[in-house]
């Protein structure tokens, strides 16, 4: 039986442009996403085969990255999520994604937050970045390695 060739996520970083620099997301939790899929529109006609609707696709979502950090009060990064999230009118932030290969991905995103205060647990902070235009896959083994969407973001 051949070996695993998977990997496993610890050690992989989240971070956002931030004040013109990147800025790691402290303590991350169990990273879901992005959810690419794609909307669709309805070709249903009167002699659709068997009475079955029919669709066609038109265009891809990049659907979103939600995670949960042990909320630090006092930390840079998680401040900064807070500033985004609250800014008014929304704001559009550059992510990044890198796992301990250094592939990965970015995009631009709207940060939502959400606060966990459990009785018996760390408190926690549940952030969605609603991710909007293009996911950039970066690094060995991925689809592409297309430049950055920011030009100031990727200087880094």
């Amino acid at each position: 039986m051949a070996q695993t060739q998977g990997s496993v996520g610890y050690d992989s970083k989240l971070y956002i442009y931030f004040n013109s620099a990147w800025l790691q997301i402290t303590e991350p939790k169990d990273i879901t996403g992005p959810e690419i899929g794609f909307e669709k529109a309805e070709f249903t006609h009167m002699q659709s085969p068997a009475g079955y609707r029919e669709y066609k696709p038109t265009y891809k979502s990049p659907g979103v990255i939600s995670f949960k950090v042990n909320y630090v009060h006092t930390d840079a990064s998680h401040k900064a999520l807070i500033t985004v999230a609250t800014a008014n009118p929304p704001t559009l932030t550059y992510c990044r994604l890198r796992y301990p290969d250094l592939s990965g991905w970015e995009a631009d995103a709207y940060i939502r937050l959400g606060m966990n205060t459990p009785m018996a647990g760390p408190n926690e902070m549940t952030v969605t970045m609603e991710l909007t235009g293009e996911v950039k896959w970066q690094g060995a083994g991925s689809p592409s390695t297309s430049a950055s969407a920011s030009a100031s973001a990727s200087a880094s």
